[in-house]
């Protein structure tokens, strides 16, 4: 579902990967994987969806409070997908735009 943070896009960003269907069940990992490497002082975010098949509400108010908690922090968070159904989920809500 999720793997370990991994700085990839240089010293300033981070990587958090989730995988297969992010709802109900599984939204609290990636929470806990955004917050874990909240806590260890990651604040520029990349969430990796593009092994992500499926969001529904729950996944995306995960996003959302990721967003949030490192905005307040002079952070950011940045979504990857290429999944058309994710995609559109995300289009949909007007996450795109933030």
């Amino acid at each position: 579902m999720t793997e370990p943070v991994e700085p990839s896009l240089g010293p300033s960003w981070s990587v958090v990967t989730a995988s297969g269907e992010i709802d109900l069940v599984s939204a609290s990992q990636v929470r806990n994987a955004l917050l874990d490497a909240i806590n260890a002082g990651h604040h520029r975010i990349v969430l990796d969806l593009t092994e992500g098949t499926f969001v529904d509400s729950s996944g995306l108010a995960v996003i959302v409070g990721a967003l949030r908690r490192l905005r307040d922090q002079d952070g950011d968070l940045r979504l990857v997908s290429n999944n058309p159904a994710v995609r559109s989920t995300i289009e949909i809500c007007g996450l795109h735009t933030i």
